[in-house]
């Protein structure tokens, strides 16, 4: 904006490569030098909570910071809005029989008086829908970095549970090498333990693929580099979720009320509404007035001149029809993005219930026994009595179950944070109807 009054702009070429370098050197430390975002000053070194991951992810997400420049075009538009046109000069010179005559009229538009405030409004509105999407695109992304780093959680803790169940089968192996070098096994059920081993292996490495991937993904929410490495600081109950006792009702409410992108798309339609009314307008007729000047001869007068377009033919009746359909057009976008709100809240509202239901099967049914079963595996260890093939079946049965209740946890979890992100507004805040329950 410091060059709109120069007569001269100079060009900036794009240099991509130091595109690529400030890409490359975007740290987490980087977020401490742009500002401190909504989580207050915070030590990178000794990792981050979920919260201080959203505060670096507003400061320095690329595609945030895309939506955010969509700002200074409006306030651009703004201003354009509020300038009055230039004037027009309209300058005639005849000679006629050895005589000269010159006439010069400056001439200035007074329609745009009465349309300057109607295009101000408009523009001014246009601003306000800009911000609105911002703060929606804010609002979006703050949820998305709260599901990735739930995912990243169960990425590491997947990732443990395989460790662990290589360690015991590895442990399993060496008993049964041990043995088929004594005689005391057959053949077959040492190769049954190789086998199972080398499955353990390849578990390992699909789980540390995964949580390589989820890496990638926060990372990319946070605006770092791919190679960027953090502690996570999860909390003393990094599952805990938010079970909903509202009616529906009261959230289709609330998202009316908070939601910041319905509030922009009625921002748009209120634009739109506008851009009938300057459309409307330009059914009058449309006037230029202003002094003139003429000299004839040796004699010379002043006074004023005007000019007056007639609508006679056209009377703007294209444009009224185009601004009439764009209105039209405004109100079914701002008609489907409520009903979509309503449907996913319904949606998300069973999902909620049928995922609870999900996670307490895993949490007290299944889990319990198969650790009791784990105690006895562990004493058969010991004792060196066991049936391999039931215990192979028992391990693998237990690293199912664990990473399957951790799958559930997951998506218990992002379907509560996707009611959230439709609701626009954070659950407790609605009032005492949220109860806090949590998994560990």
């Amino acid at each position: 904006m410091a060059a709109v009054g120069c007569a001269r702009v100079e060009p900036v070429p794009l240099d991509s490569g130091r595109v690529l370098d400030d890409l490359r050197w975007t740290t987490l430390e980087a977020a401490l030098g742009r500002g401190q975002g909504t989580a207050g000053p915070f030590d990178p070194s000794d990792g981050l909570t979920v919260g201080e991951a959203v505060s670096v992810a507003l400061i320095l997400n690329p595609d945030l910071g895309l939506a955010r420049s969509e700002a200074g075009i409006a306030e651009a538009q703004l201003l354009s809005a509020g300038l009055f046109p230039d004037p027009e000069v309209d300058a005639g010179w005849v000679r006629l029989g050895g005589e000269t005559q010159i006439g010069i009229a400056l001439l200035q538009s007074l329609s745009h008086l009465w349309e300057r405030p109607v295009r101000r409004e408009r523009a001014r509105l246009r601003l306000e829908e800009v911000h609105h999407r911002i703060a929606a695109a804010e609002w979006d992304l703050a949820h998305a970095v709260r599901s990735g780093w739930a995912g990243l959680l169960a990425a590491g803790e997947s990732t443990g549970f395989a460790e662990e169940a290589l360690r015991l089968k590895g442990r399993l192996l060496r008993i049964m090498e041990d043995r088929l070098s004594l005689g005391a096994v057959a053949e077959m059920e040492a190769n049954l333990a190789r086998m199972d081993h080398a499955e353990a292996q390849r578990r390992l490495r699909r789980a540390q693929g995964e949580e390589t991937w989820a890496w990638q993904a926060i990372n990319r929410l946070l605006g770092v580099g791919p190679d960027v490495r953090f502690d996570l600081q999860a909390g003393t109950n990094p599952w805990e979720v938010r079970a909903v006792e509202f009616p529906i009702e009261r959230l289709e409410d609330a998202a009316v009320s908070h939601r910041p992108d319905l509030a922009g798309l009625r921002a748009a339609y209120e634009q739109a509404e506008m851009a009938v009314q300057l459309a409307a307008r330009g059914r009058a007729p449309r006037l230029r007035a202003g002094p003139s000047y003429e000299r004839e001869g040796g004699d010379e007068s002043a006074g004023a001149a005007a000019s007056v377009e007639i609508p006679l033919w056209n009377r703007n009746r294209g444009e009224v029809a185009e601004m009439l359909a764009r209105r039209e057009t405004a109100e079914r976008e701002f008609r489907l993005a409520l009903a979509d709100v309503r449907s996913e809240l319904a949606f998300v509202l069973a999902d909620l219930e049928r995922l609870g239901a999900e996670v307490r099967y895993y949490e007290e049914d299944v889990l319990p026994r198969l650790g009791r079963n784990a105690e006895i595996l562990e004493a058969a260890l010991l004792a060196g009595k066991f049936d391999v093939s039931a215990l192979l079946h028992l391990q693998n049965r237990l690293l199912e179950a664990r990473e399957d209740a951790v799958g559930a946890r997951l998506r218990y979890r992002q379907a509560a944070n996707r009611l959230e992100t439709l609701v626009g507004v954070p659950l407790p805040e609605l009032g005492p109807a949220v109860r806090e329950e949590g998994w560990s």
